[in-house]
Order: C-alpha cells, then structure tokens, then sequence
C-alpha cells in the first residue's frame, strides 16, 4: 500500500513539472518584446508582406520598369535611356516603363554583379563583381558596347569629377617577389586605356571618393566603430586625416564637391567639399538610402526608424531588419515634403540606389530587386 501511495505521488509530481514546464514556454512565447526590453526599435519588425504584386496603371507616378533582378542601373543623359545590369551579369537598356521593349547590350559572364558606378553622364559604368575579399572590376562603354578591364588586384575604384577627361582612380595590390604587399594609387584614362602610378599607400579595405580636382577621400567601409576620413592631394602628394574618427562614419558624394554624412552622434548632415557638416538634415537615414539634386536631398526613410546606437546600425548593414520606406524631399530651408508613401502603396519598399533624372526619381526596391521610376509632381 505504502509503495502504491508513494508511486503515485512520484507519478503526480512528474506530471505537474511537465505541466508547468508547457505554460510556462506557451507564456514565453506569447510574452510581447518591447523595444525597451531589447534596444531594438521599428526597423527589427518583420513586415508581414513585403512582396506583395503592386497594383499600377500608366498614369501612377510609380512604375515598375522591369521584371529583371537588377544588381544596378544608371540613366544615359546622352540617349535618355535606362541601362541595368542584371544579377546574373547581362546590360541591357530599356526605357521608363515595363511596356518599353528592353534590349541586350552585353551578356559577358561577370560573376555575382555587386555595385554599379555610373559616370555623371552615364556614357561609361563601372561594373564591380566577385567578393568582398576578390573583387573584379571592369568599365561597360555604352557607346561602342565594349568592355575593358582595370588590372587584377585592384581593391578600390571611383570615376573622377569631370567627364573630360574621363578617368578612375584606384586601389591595387601587388604582392612582391619578397612575399611583401604592396599598396598603390593609380589613374587609368578610359580614353587613352592607359594608367599612371600615382602614389606608394599602405590602405587595405577601404573606400576611394574622387569629388573635386586635386583631392581624393579615402574612408573605411561603413562600420559601427569609430573611423576617421583621409584625403589625398594629386598636386601635393600629401596625404592627411580631414575627418576625426567617429562612430558609423558614412560620406557619400554626389559630384560638383557636394556630399551627405552620417555618424551616430549627429545623424544625417550635409557635406561641404571640404568634407566638412554644414547642414543637419531632419530625417532618421544613412547617406545610401538618398541623393542631392538641385540643391535638394531625397531621402528613403521608414517611419519610426531609430540609427543612434551601434546596435540599429549593425542591424541595417547586416540587413537583419524589414523596413516600409517613405521618400522625403529636403531642401535647402530644411524644409520637408514626403513625395512618396509605401503605406499609400499598401507595400513595403527598402529603398535603394536612389537617383534622379528629368522628373522622376529612379530606385531599387530591395525586396525583390526590379527597378522602378516615380514621376514626381510638380510643388
């Protein structure tokens, strides 16, 4: 009898812990995360349907170009065409609207396209594939449709101020009979197709801005951390730090010496060619979500989105998050005016590649990598 008693209770206790261990991973699960609990702000949610089809017509100022996944794209100002390249490798050039018959310009074999460069004027582009850690860059003239090479090794590119002449500098790395790496600076002329050395640097991972004549700007890639800005002087041969380090230091320039920034203590802020903040910009976004235009700024933003701590940040660059852009214009009284809604929409862009022309402004919607225009309305 005493044994039966005792199993039973032994056989009692080991249900209620079961049962308890059950509530209590249920309550877990349904226990509601705060951004307060963890840090995390709007930007961590998962939006529910972020590819839903997009209704349009042809009098929607928002049109999807193409059905094509596009690595980048640029506008040719000389034939007012749209030239894109896929994710797979192929140009191919097309008009403003998915209607518009699209046309193949090159289907070399590129790898994994990453990043597309355009000129100013969009005659040339710099096409960048491979990895981080390989990376292969080479120029797609629109013109004569032909392709050349920048020499194997180079880590770093950017076109220069002006179209005439129109050259590169970049990175390279060579590695010496000694086992010794070594880092230069050189110049190719797409014209010529030639290079010139310019300059013996020891600079691994880093990003190459070439904005006004005699001034290159050297930075880190984008990083949570505190980095400085450097710049080197074509005509000087002198390379100095321009920008003290800061945390998520982020510039991006937009030619004519015109720039945005962005670092965790002050936000979004405008460049002078001196690299320099001259103007705070009231909006929550890092420099590769807009653009400068005619002295205004576009900007893609989320409502809600909080870039101040170096957790969000990470998120953003790790791409952790889901956002629902809205683009906002700025201009020179810092006076905003939201020109485009996802809400209104009823789907949710992460807008990238921002650029205008005529217009219209032109983007990559990260979701599913088409390319769309937005005709926008006269203020």
């Amino acid at each position: 009898m005493r044994k039966t008693l005792l199993l039973t209770l032994i056989i009692l206790v080991i249900t209620g812990l079961i049962v308890g261990y059950v509530f209590l991973k249920k309550s877990a699960e349904l226990t509601p995360i705060t951004p307060a609990d963890t840090e995390l702000s709007i930007q961590d949610v998962i939006l529910e349907d972020p590819l839903a089809p997009i209704e349009q017509s042809p009098t929607d100022p928002l049109q999807l170009i193409t059905n094509d996944s596009v690595a980048g794209y640029w506008i040719n100002s000389l034939d007012n065409q749209v030239y894109y390249a896929t994710t797979d490798g192929s140009i191919k050039r097309t008009g403003a609207t998915i209607d518009t018959a699209q046309t193949i310009t090159s289907t070399k074999v590129l790898g994994s396209v990453r990043e597309v460069v355009p000129t100013t004027r969009g005659e040339a582009a710099l096409i960048i594939s491979g990895t981080q850690q390989a990376p292969d860059f080479k120029i797609y003239d629109v013109e004569h449709q032909t392709w050349r090479a920048l020499p194997s090794g180079t880590a770093a590119a950017a076109w220069g101020p002006t179209d005439d002449p129109l050259e590169i500098v970049y990175l390279k790395s060579e590695v010496e009979k000694t086992g010794l790496v070594t880092t230069s600076l050189n110049i190719y002329n797409h014209v010529k197709g030639s290079s010139r050395f310019v300059d013996q640097l020891e600079l691994i991972d880093v990003r190459l801005t070439w904005p006004t004549t005699n001034l290159i700007y050297i930075s880190n890639l984008p990083d949570v951390t505190a980095q400085p800005v450097w710049a080197y002087d074509l005509k000087k041969k002198t390379f100095r730090e321009i920008v003290a380090p800061k945390a998520g230091l982020w510039m991006r320039w937009f030619g004519g010496g015109v720039g945005l920034g962005f670092d965790l203590t002050t936000g979004l802020y405008r460049l002078s060619p001196e690299a320099t903040p001259s103007q705070w910009l009231p909006i929550n976004t890092t420099p590769d979500k807009c653009l400068i235009s005619d002295s205004s700024a576009y900007c893609a933003a989320t409502e809600g989105i909080a870039l101040n701590s170096a957790r969000s940040l990470e998120n953003y660059l790790l791409q952790r998050n889901s956002y629902s852009d809205d683009i906002t214009k700025i201009n020179e009284a810092g006076e905003s005016l939201i020109v485009f809604s996802s809400k209104e929409k009823g789907v949710s862009f992460d807008i990238t590649n921002l650029s205008k022309h005529d217009d219209s402004l032109y983007f990559i919607n990260r979701y599913d990598q088409r390319l769309y225009s937005l005709a926008l309305r006269s203020n």
